[in-house]
């Protein structure tokens, strides 16, 4: 029972696979998940950026009509007392 170069060919072809795609579909997913995370990453660095422009307008709107009510009641106290 022998067997010819294609038959050998094929169980070698049969051995490899069963091998090789198991590592190679793990690192695959593997190197998936890691892609996946950095872009979790960037995404959440994005929604800091976002979040934190947000605050900082807010902060100087507040500020600007701060400033210009107490200008307005300067005024208002000078108007009042005559100076």
């Amino acid at each position: 029972m022998s067997m010819d170069d294609d038959e050998i060919g094929e169980e070698l072809d049969e051995a490899q696979d069963s091998l090789y795609h198991p590592c190679q579909w793990s690192w695959t997913l593997w190197a998936g998940q890691q892609f996946d995370s950095i872009g979790n990453i960037f995404d959440n660095i994005g929604t800091m950026f976002h979040d934190t422009t947000i605050m900082l307008r807010q902060h100087y709107r507040w500020k600007k009509e701060r400033e210009h009510l107490m200008s307005d009641g300067l005024r208002e106290i000078r108007q009042l007392t005559g100076e």
